[in-house]
């Protein structure tokens, strides 16, 4: 179960819960016009203003990412048994599709609206493609990207590239490599920051075992991601410059499988729920 919520600026005491009725929320991701346009588990996309009114179903698909200058939203869907990448208005209407994959996910708008990053399974290899889909996808790091730690998570991708504010830089986990660090070999994912142009990293350091994928803090010095500890979720901050993590969020309960800041960086989106399963006994089995 989960649900999405706001904290004004990251403060647990003030969070609030702006969905119920909807389906479990999956991915998601803030508007520029301060609405939040999201992924329910119905595989439908959704937008929601932020005292939660105003739901407004669009189209059916996954791993929303609205761009920048608020002309498209992207997002990953499943047509004619491929899962490629499409963008369409705001309202839903005028889909097109701008890389015809037979499996693609991550799908992030740049800020400035003009390009669309995202990853080809089952390699996970990081691509470029113009918002237009007039030219051909471009490979931008020979990398395969890693997956953060997720317990259980309704979005279909379990792997997650981003896009810095500014724009300029993309971040994403990549496989233990032996180069990093030290000269032995590493058994942790490594932080990968990278030129939105692609090249060579600009940062590369271990990432914790037990963290989430990483997101980048309003500032853009700083990557965040979740932590869970005896059954309760919180964010950490990491900055790329190094030094020890500082928790930023503080709550007493539940679980947080996803989050993001609104452009302005005042408010924190987040969906928070709980997980409950039970062991199933199948006899007779033919």
């Amino acid at each position: 179960m989960s649900d999405l919520w706001l904290a004004p600026a990251g403060n647990a005491a003030k969070a609030k819960q702006i969905t119920a009725k909807e389906p479990a929320i999956g991915g998601f991701s803030w508007m520029p016009n301060g609405s939040i346009v999201f992924a329910n588990g119905d595989g439908n996309l959704v937008v929601v203003k932020p005292d939660g009114s105003g739901h407004t179903l669009l189209t059916p698909g996954w791993d929303p990412s609205a761009c920048g200058d608020g002309r498209y939203i992207v997002y990953a869907a499943d047509r004619e048994q491929k899962m490629g990448v499409w963008r369409m208005d705001p309202d839903g209407s005028n889909p097109i599709r701008i890389a015809d994959e037979t499996l693609a996910n991550s799908p992030r708008c740049s800020p400035d609206g003009k390009w669309v990053v995202y990853l080809r399974s089952p390699s996970q290899t990081p691509l470029r493609v113009p918002i237009t889909g007039e030219k051909p996808p471009q490979v931008i790091a020979q990398d395969m990207v890693a997956s953060g730690f997720r317990a259980l998570s309704l979005d279909t991708n379990p792997y997650s590239i981003e896009i810095s504010p500014d724009g300029k830089r993309i971040a994403y986990l990549t496989l233990p490599n032996s180069t990093v660090g030290s000269p032995s070999a590493s058994r942790l994912n490594q932080l990968t920051v990278i030129p939105f142009e692609g090249g060579a990293p600009l940062y590369q350091f271990a990432w914790p075992p037990s963290a989430s994928d990483p997101r980048w803090a309003p500032g853009g010095d700083a990557v965040e991601y979740v932590l869970t500890r005896s059954g309760v979720s919180n964010m950490w901050q990491q900055k790329l410059t190094g030094g020890p993590p500082k928790q930023i969020t503080n709550f007493e309960s539940g679980l947080i499988f996803d989050f993001e800041w609104s452009p302005d960086g005042g408010q924190l989106a987040l969906t928070r729920g709980s997980l409950s399963s039970d062991v199933v006994l199948i006899s007779n089995f033919q």
